[in-house]
C-alpha cells in the first residue's frame, strides 16, 4: 500500500460528505445545491441575553437545519452583504462543531473575532439594519441557500422565524438561541399597530373589493369592526 504523504498533508482536514445521498460521481462534488438550511434566527443587540465562551455579550446567527439528517456548514458561507456573498467562509476543518443535527440548531457568533474559533465571524450585525446571507460556491456561483433583509431592531429583541424554518418573520422579546421559536399570544383588547392601511376602499362603490393591510409582531386570532362615516 502506497501512501502520498504530502497529499495526504494537504487535503486532511478539507473533506466533508457529499449532500447527496448517491454521491455526484461525474460531477463537481459543488454541483448538489445544499437544501433545508434557514436563517432562523438572529440578535443584532446582545447586551444581557446569551455570552460566548468568553463571557461576552455578542450578537449572533441562529441557523436551522430543517432535514432528516445532519449537515456539515463546513465550506459554506455567511455574510452581511448580499453584494458580497463570500465575504465569511465557515471553516471545513472542524465538523465536530460546525454539524447542524437533523432538526437541530448551530449558533455563529457575529463578533468580527473569527480568531476566536470556527463559530466566530468576521463582521459584526449593525443593529440600524442591513442583509444577512447563507451562500454556496457552486461551481464558482454564488447560490444563496437563505437570506433576509433587516431594519432597524431594538436591543435584547431578536428577530426569527415562526414556525422555525418558515417564511415568516417575527421579533421576540424572548428570544431563543439554539431552540425552537415561540412566541406568545396577542392580549385581549390590544389595539393593532398604527400602521393599517387601507386599499380600494375610494370612492365606493365603483371599488370591487376592499384590503386591509397590517402587520402584527405575533401571529394570532384577529377579530376586525369596520365602520362607515355614520357609524355603520
Amino acid at each position: 500500500e502506497l501512501h502520498n504523504t504530502a497529499l495526504e498533508n494537504m487535503v486532511s482536514g478539507s473533506w466533508r460528505s457529499s449532500y447527496s445521498d448517491g454521491g455526484t460521481p461525474g460531477k463537481s462534488n459543488s454541483s448538489v445545491v445544499i437544501k433545508g438550511l434557514y436563517i432562523n434566527e438572529f440578535l443584532a443587540g446582545n447586551n444581557s441575553i446569551n455570552t460566548n465562551e468568553d463571557g461576552e455579550y455578542d450578537d449572533w446567527i441562529e441557523f436551522y437545519n430543517s432535514t432528516n439528517k445532519p449537515v456539515n456548514m463546513g465550506g459554506l458561507y455567511i455574510t452581511d452583504n448580499l453584494g458580497n456573498p463570500f465575504k465569511y467562509q465557515i471553516p471545513l476543518h472542524s465538523p465536530e462543531l460546525t454539524t447542524v443535527p437533523a432538526k437541530g440548531f448551530i449558533l455563529f457568533w457575529a463578533d468580527g473575532k473569527p480568531g476566536m474559533g470556527v463559530l466566530h465571524l468576521s463582521f459584526k450585525l449593525d443593529i440600524e439594519g442591513e442583509q444577512i446571507g447563507l451562500a454556496q460556491n457552486s461551481e464558482n456561483k454564488a447560490i444563496f441557500l437563505d437570506s433576509l433583509t433587516y431594519g432597524r431592531q431594538k436591543t435584547n429583541v431578536s428577530c426569527g422565524r415562526y414556525t422555525d424554518g418558515s417564511r415568516y418573520l417575527l421579533a421576540f422579546d424572548v428570544p431563543t438561541p439554539l431552540q425552537s421559536n415561540t412566541i406568545t399570544g396577542i392580549h385581549d383588547n390590544e389595539y393593532l399597530p398604527e400602521n393599517i392601511t387601507l386599499y380600494q376602499n375610494y370612492p365606493n362603490p365603483f371599488s370591487s373589493r376592499t384590503v386591509i393591510s397590517y402587520q402584527l409582531e405575533v401571529f394570532s386570532d384577529i377579530e376586525l369592526g369596520v365602520y362607515d362615516l355614520m357609524g355603520k
